[in-house]
């Protein structure tokens, strides 16, 4: 409550919040994002901080509201379909939010209001999505929205859970490769994917004894 003092006064130059694996309860994170939509910060961090749902409210509500905010990272906190739909909402209203982390919140169903908020959004250019349980169909829409989107840059590293990536035996070798639904698309947003690919078409051409 003290740090919400301190950045409600008009004389707070705070432009980096660095407040990761620190737990908050619903109480505190309300008071900590009233304050942060009067304050000057520009970049917060709230990786595994135990965010519950109501928590998660007031975080959406405060990126669509905080006209300072670039860059969130929420990583490593749940996000139920309900809040997924809130941030969803948030991104459509923000328009100078530049990256946003979701890493490992596991997303599955909720990743797809995420998606569909993309195309109405041209400042994002960093949406990390790591780590989260996304299917075949999730990548095909992911690979429709980036089409409708050319601001995203970065979606961060993209984790494959095809039959082969599966496999334990494989698993070590192919663990990090581009998902093909999305390769065509997303070949540069994802980092090292250009290498990647064309390491595998290299092995491929190999096994068939094309030159």
């Amino acid at each position: 409550l003290k740090l919400c003092e301190e950045l409600g006064k008009p004389g707070c130059q705070l432009k980096h919040l660095l407040l990761s694996f620190n737990l908050f309860d619903d109480y505190s994170l309300r008071h900590l994002c009233q304050a942060i939509q009067q304050s000057q910060v520009e970049v917060l961090d709230l990786v595994n901080c135990g965010i519950t749902q109501k928590g998660m409210e007031d975080v959406a509500k405060m990126i669509s509201t905080a006209k300072s905010l670039s860059e969130v990272d929420i990583s490593l906190n749940t996000i139920t379909m309900k809040s997924a739909r809130l941030i969803a909402q948030s991104l459509r209203k923000h328009k100078t939010l530049t990256k946003l982390g979701l890493i490992q919140c596991r997303l599955s169903e909720g990743i797809s209001p995420i998606l569909a908020a993309l195309p109405h959004n041209n400042s994002l250019r960093t949406i990390l999505l790591g780590g989260n349980l996304l299917q075949k169909q999730h990548y095909a829409d992911l690979a429709d929205k980036l089409k409708k989107n050319t601001s995203i840059e970065n979606l961060g590293q993209l984790v494959c859970r095809c039959s082969r990536c599966a496999c334990k035996t494989l698993q070590h070798k192919y663990r990090w490769h581009l998902p093909a639904v999305v390769a065509s698309t997303a070949v540069d947003k994802v980092p090292g994917s250009r290498r990647r690919m064309m390491m595998m078409r290299r092995r491929r051409r190999r096994r068939i004894g094309a030159p």
